[in-house]
């Protein structure tokens, strides 16, 4: 079995894939200093050139020898790639169809409805009608694109509008916390394997994801409403391998705001907080191979944090331990892009929001110092 990680970014999937002793490759856009160290990596950026999208990435893989497929951050929204990649090769992944059907607004939310679970109001509109509505009730509905992920292009009303979709989804907006679970299936039988709370926001971008801390601190009634709701979506939509679910927790009720039909970001903090190691979940519950799933969290939480960049930043050779996806020396970080990941923990969820807080003002005040 030879396996091909690919995505946008496979870093975390690739320490993950190396530490559980399969024999894989990496292809992506940025090639990352750590993650070249540790694995066979190809990326755009740095080995084969060409602009940073899902059919560029498609095109080189279509040329390399490989006999299984994992695919991550960005495929959710390309089915019709994804059944290329995988044509004469085996899948670890959910199948094009069911790509189609979980991140299709319409077939997802009537899955919902079938299921009796909770979740916004929401309407596949022209975008002409959805800035209506938000004209008329400012505060109450976002718009979003109905190919998005990361938390990008999201519009209430306040900021820049980006979008330029002729339909888009007008979504009731809710507040609370946000928040993610992970279940591993095998389009039979599901099982939760760890919820996180999601970071959101970077001051100028209300609504971009930055990061995860794990395990979600929450009452036991909300954990185990999110942890029933997440397996009744993965038995309904015959969902395999892992898969991430998107809540807004509003009192004791996780409203379903998405499914993430591949590995998250969250890996690499999920792994920690819970001692299991989800690449490995991933192909034994893709091949079927996958019989029980027993999670407990250790005691302390964990936490990871996308840093942006403020400026053009040229990274320096020496960085501090605790940062993960990082640029090669001189490297010129645009405005507004990933610059690298932080990481912390803590023996509470406050601890751990705090170290990665200082973490990021130390690495931000060495990136303008010209070292870190």
């Amino acid at each position: 079995m030879r396996i091909l990680v690919l995505g946008s970014g496979t870093r975390a999937l690739a320490q993950s894939a190396r530490r559980a002793g399969y024999d894989f490759f990496t292809l992506d856009f940025y090639g990352d200093r750590d993650q070249k160290a540790i694995c066979e990596n190809y990326s755009l950026h740095h080995d084969l050139g060409g602009e940073d999208r899902m059919e560029t990435l498609c095109d080189h893989a279509s040329r390399m020898a490989y006999t299984h497929l994992v695919y991550g951050s960005g495929f959710e929204n390309y089915p019709e790639l994804v059944e290329g990649l995988a044509r004469g090769r085996t899948l670890l992944g959910n199948p094009p169809e069911i790509l189609q059907q979980v991140r299709d607004w319409r077939i997802f939310s009537r899955g919902l409805e079938r299921l009796g679970l909770p979740f916004p109001e929401s309407e596949v509109v022209s975008l002409k009608e959805g800035l209506e509505v938000l004209r008329q009730e400012p505060g109450r509905w976002l718009i979003k694109p109905l190919k998005g992920g990361g938390g990008r292009m999201i519009y209430d009303g306040a900021q820049q509008l980006e979008l330029e979709d002729w339909e888009v989804l007008l979504q009731e907006r809710l507040r609370g916390t946000l928040a993610s679970a992970s279940v591993v299936a095998t389009g039979g039988e599901a099982w939760l394997v760890g919820t996180t709370e999601q970071l959101v926001g970077d001051g100028k971008r209300p609504y971009i994801y930055r990061g995860n801390i794990a395990p979600l601190a929450a009452d036991g009634e909300v954990l185990e409403a999110m942890e029933e709701t997440s397996i009744a979506i993965a038995r309904e939509f015959e969902l395999v391998g892992y898969n991430g679910l998107d809540f807004m927790i509003d009192g004791a009720t996780p409203y379903v705001l998405e499914v993430n039909p591949r590995p998250t970001g969250a890996i690499e903090v999920l792994e920690r907080a819970y001692g299991i190691n989800l690449f490995d979940l991933h192909v034994k519950a893709c091949l079927h191979h996958l019989e029980e799933v027993r999670i407990k969290p250790g005691g302390r939480f964990y936490g990871r944090e996308v840093a942006f960049a403020d400026g053009p930043v040229p990274f320096p050779e020496d960085v501090p331990g605790y940062v993960r996806d990082v640029p090669h020396p001189g490297e010129v970080i645009p405005r507004g892009a990933p610059l690298c990941t932080v990481l912390a923990s803590g023996r509470n969820r406050q601890e751990c929001l705090r170290r990665l807080g200082e973490r990021g003002k130390r690495l931000k005040g060495l990136l303008e110092m010209g070292k870190a």
